[in-house]
């Protein structure tokens, strides 16, 4: 990442802005920027940024498959906690 400003996970072509890594200036001036142009799409961060990618197949592949599940609810965690 040293000369990138993020790094995002590719998932079915698109860059997934959470989990990603971004330092912290860059990502102040995205969103500012994307705000003063009337955009609040959390993706919309990545453009202007030099965003490093990893595919997520590749992070399946190393962490599980369970490793990029999205958690939103109690239900959610407890179906987690079951496999």
């Amino acid at each position: 990442m040293e000369s990138s400003d993020a790094v995002a996970i590719v998932d079915e072509g698109y860059r997934r802005p959470v989990p990603a890594v971004f330092r912290t200036a860059p990502l102040r001036a995205a969103v500012r920027e994307r705000r003063a142009a009337g955009d609040r799409r959390l993706r919309s961060v990545f453009e202007g940024m030099a965003v490093e990618t990893v595919s997520a197949a590749e992070i399946r592949e190393n962490y599980g498959e369970r490793s990029l599940m999205d958690v939103n609810t109690a239900h959610d965690r407890v179906e987690i906690d079951r496999d």
